[in-house]
């Protein structure tokens, strides 16, 4: 680990907010992330354009533009700028599978390709393929990983290096539900929360007894205040928001345990499902307008006159600007769990936000001007 100063664009926020270099937060000299598209940065979109290589009528998913870079929403996603803030090189995982992000077998059928050759050892990697759902399977393609798979992954090409995992890096792990709760669940929502709780907690074991100890384990969003869900009525948005109600609940009790048995381990949890709640309740504090409807029309692809007002890009992902806001709010989050609490950092709003934002934008942008 190391320590730096707590922000993204730390000249800006000098300028913005009453935090002096006193402000300090831990970092990471790595990063690795698990989870779905709410954290994918260009996993699917490598796959699905090296599909398209070989089936020219295959798509690349998700399409960029409107699309940003292979994200699925119009800007850099909350990773990005987290890993900026710590100074890494957060690598898609898709970009070091050998010789490329897909194997053909002698059938025809195409599956991910998992062998990093070692790769991911020494690298800050992002294995969050959109669609991964909280076990082996995608909730979009049978072909591409759910989060279980992801970290088995991990697992396998740092025990083919005869490695063990990073104790000093960040190990991300969302299974943010979207893809788990669908409508064949809602029958028996219980039994499917259960089930994602197994899941993460194979999970997140499994990364502990490579080594990794430093866990950052965000929360479900209210699933049911997404546009799609109030588009589809009260009934479904009411059993989703109860669906994810249960989840945090369960959630925030398996990490308790998991706290308990997993010696050296620390779990932080990073209140999603509070931060949206905010959001909603009070829009303007964050620089939001809409919390509704979503910028992007995803039938005919066409995008609103002003992306940064609203809080969702489309039907489910967070906009741009809503990564920024919740980047901010897991920086924060990390500090106070590894602080020793001689300073107080406050929740990310506007005003001291939009310098931080533009800050970690303009760097994130010359990381990647240089490192193409």
């Amino acid at each position: 680990m190391k320590s730096v100063l707590f922000c993204a664009g730390c000249s800006l926020l000098a300028l913005a907010a009453p935090l002096s270099e006193s402000a300090i937060a831990v970092s990471f000299d790595r990063m690795y992330v698990f989870g779905d598209s709410l954290s994918d940065t260009g996993n699917v979109s490598n796959v699905t354009r090296f599909v398209q290589t070989l089936d020219p009528s295959t798509s690349v998913q998700p399409p960029s533009p409107p699309y940003f870079q292979g994200r699925y929403s119009n800007g850099p996603l909350w990773v990005d700028y987290l890993a900026d803030a710590f100074d890494v090189d957060l690598v898609p995982s898709s970009t070091l599978a050998f010789p490329a992000p897909i194997t053909v077998t002698p059938s025809g059928s195409v599956t991910v390709n998992e062998n990093f050759v070692g790769q991911t050892v020494d690298r800050s990697v992002n294995f969050a393929f959109g669609g991964a759902q909280s076990g082996l399977n995608n909730a979009v393609d049978p072909r591409l990983p759910g989060i279980l798979r992801e970290t088995n992954a991990f697992l396998g090409d740092h025990l083919a290096a005869g490695a063990r995992a990073d104790e000093d890096a960040l190990y991300v792990v969302w299974a943010a539900g979207a893809n788990d709760y669908q409508p064949s669940t809602f029958a028996e929502p219980d039994k499917a929360i259960a089930s994602v709780m197994k899941n993460i907690t194979q999970s997140i074991t499994t990364l502990f007894d490579l080594g990794a100890r430093n866990f950052l384990i965000p929360n479900a969003p209210n699933l049911g205040l997404t546009p799609l869900a109030l588009a589809a009525g009260p009934q479904v948005s009411g059993l989703l928001t109860d669906i994810s109600k249960g989840h945090n609940a369960l959630l925030q009790s398996t990490l308790t345990s998991l706290g308990q048995s997993l010696t050296g381990a620390k779990l932080v949890s990073l209140d999603i499902n509070g931060l949206l709640a905010r959001a909603i309740a009070d829009p303007g504090r964050y620089g939001f307008v809409e919390t509704q409807t979503s910028c992007l029309n995803q039938v005919t692809l066409a995008v609103c006159d002003a992306p940064d007002q609203y809080l969702f890009w489309d039907g489910i992902h967070p906009s741009g600007k809503a990564h920024q806001v919740v980047s901010e709010f897991a920086l924060a989050t990390l500090h106070d769990a590894y602080d020793d609490g001689s300073v107080s950092v406050p929740e990310p709003e506007m005003g001291w936000l939009g310098a931080i934002a533009l800050g970690g934008w303009l760097t994130w942008r010359r990381r990647r001007s240089v490192a193409a």
